[in-house]
């Protein structure tokens, strides 16, 4: 479970990621966890040919 903060964070990073910016976050790991979970789906996994184990 995440707070509100953390979903404005995740927010933040995934529309930076989103939107090509080059940045650097400090994230929780609860944090770090929803963002690969969220960027990472099986549709981005097969479309990189990314491996299926991404952390």
């Amino acid at each position: 479970m995440t707070s509100a903060d953390d979903e404005a964070v995740t927010d933040i990073v995934i529309a930076t990621i989103a939107g090509g910016v080059s940045a650097s976050f400090y994230l929780t790991r609860a944090q770090a966890a929803v963002i690969t979970e969220r960027f990472w789906t099986p549709e981005r996994i097969r479309r990189t040919g990314a491996p299926p184990d991404i952390p």
